[in-house]
């Protein structure tokens, strides 16, 4: 288990927990990163994390993929 802003891009993973409260759960969850999903990194560095999650690339904050633990895929 890692922090999604960890990953290298192109990586595969799946979401495992999210460590935040209840707005950045729910934050999350309208953006359809919930535990269970699977989703591709993009890009990740110092500034924003861009995520491919079913087909829709998603932008969230470096300090906010910190908070979201994956599981890589093979």
């Amino acid at each position: 288990m890692m922090p999604l802003a960890m990953l290298s891009p192109g990586t595969r993973a799946v979401v495992t927990t999210i460590q935040g409260g209840r707005g950045l759960n729910r934050r999350l969850a309208e953006m359809g990163i919930l535990m269970g999903t699977e989703l591709v990194l993009i890009r990740a560095g110092g500034g924003p994390v861009m995520i491919d999650v079913h087909g829709t690339r998603l932008v969230i904050g470096h300090g906010m993929a910190h908070r979201v633990m994956v599981r890589p895929l093979s």
